[in-house]
């Protein structure tokens, strides 16, 4: 399983060329893509909202139905390490 969601990650990065692409899945299946998985880094890239409060956590959670918006970069060789970026905070 960690060997396929990176290739995808990894395809994905290398040979798409959409601006954008959705991905849509269970949040079990997220948090364990995006927090557990050893090649994939997570940043926070979202301002502070101010008055608000605090920004929640990159690694928190996926609530049902929840949006959340990454730039994703992918390092060379074999085994690159994946960054997703988190930029757009919809709360």
């Amino acid at each position: 399983m960690l060997l396929l969601l990176s290739i995808g990650l990894i395809y994905a990065a290398r040979s798409r060329r959409e601006d954008s692409i959705l991905i849509v899945s269970h949040g079990g299946l997220f948090r364990f893509s995006l927090v557990n998985h050893p090649s994939i880094k997570l940043e926070c890239g979202r301002k502070d909202r101010g008055d608000k409060g605090n920004l929640r956590s990159v690694e928190a959670r996926f609530s049902n139905c929840e949006i959340r918006e990454y730039e994703m970069s992918c390092g060379e060789g074999q085994r690159p390490i994946i960054k997703l970026r988190e930029v757009t905070d919809f709360e």
